[in-house]
């Protein structure tokens, strides 16, 4: 078949003085669409007589048989006679640039198919768009899966250590009652003021129990109890009647305890306050 097709101009073209410079023009040439019965492919030949403009004068294209049948579901044109299919395609191609492999992939071609090579290019970028965001989107997921594992797994850690320091504080507390003879009861209730006067510092000989404890046994405030069995043994010692005692019964001598100590405490400040 002859047509006339777009062919451009050599990209090294020099610009002439005074003139704008062209880079494109409409030649006719003859298409031919040949098939290789032996490679089992289709060629799509351009043959120029003559240019004024480049050196090439012959272009071709090799179309797969693959690619063949693509171009016709493209141009819905698969239901069409062999001679029908042929004579439409020829209609089709046009000619680049030539300083690109001639039978590079589609936008590289140097014989290039209107429509046919755009529309499957842009479906390339598209698949390639959605592609790169389908992995942005698995990488995204296994990052907030690798977190929340992570998550859960100081969580886990978390909890087995605050399992571990409770089962060191039964262990503590096991020990001081056996040492001193009194019920697992009473000694967690005797823990439990320890730790609740201890201060910010972990002091205890400064909370406002242990002042009260030391004045209700008359005992120097300047006694040292730095952890829990020294605790359990001091208070067993300076009143031996808790050994005795149920959990319930202690929880109230340590309230009688501070109740009296108040009262002892504003005794003396009103008395203070007569004498003055």
């Amino acid at each position: 078949m002859t047509r006339h097709l777009q062919y451009p101009a050599d990209k090294d073209e020099k610009e002439k003085p005074g003139k704008q410079k062209r880079t494109l023009e409409t030649r006719e040439g003859r298409v031919l669409f040949l098939e290789d019965i032996e490679k089992a492919h289709f060629i799509i030949e351009v043959q120029f007589s003559a240019t004024t403009r480049r050196k090439e004068v012959t272009f071709e294209r090799i179309i797969e048989n693959e690619e063949f049948n693509s171009i016709l579901e493209w141009g819905e044109k698969k239901d069409l006679m062999s001679n029908e299919q042929y004579a439409w395609i020829v209609t089709l191609p046009f000619i680049r640039h030539t300083d690109v492999d001639k039978n590079g992939p589609l936008e590289k071609a140097v014989v290039g198919l209107k429509g046919y090579d755009q529309t499957i290019t842009s479906r390339q970028n598209s698949k390639a768009m959605k592609d790169e965001q389908l992995t942005k989107l698995m990488s995204d997921s296994f990052a907030e899966a690798r977190e929340r594992n992570k998550m859960w797994q100081t969580l886990e850690d978390e909890d087995k250590s605050a399992e571990a320091s409770r089962d060191a504080q039964k262990m503590q507390i096991r020990s001081a009652c056996q040492r001193q003879g009194i019920d697992i009861e009473l000694g967690e209730t005797l823990h439990d003021w320890y730790v609740r006067e201890k201060g910010p510092d972990g002091s205890f000989q400064d909370s406002y129990f242990f002042k009260a404890l030391c004045r209700a046994s008359k005992t120097d405030k300047s006694t040292t109890v730095s952890s829990f069995a020294e605790f359990a043994r001091w208070m067993c010692s300076k009143f031996p009647q808790i050994e005795d005692m149920a959990a319930y019964d202690a929880r109230r001598f340590k309230e009688n305890v501070e109740a009296e100590d108040r009262a002892t405490s504003k005794r003396s400040a009103m008395a203070k306050f007569k004498t003055n």
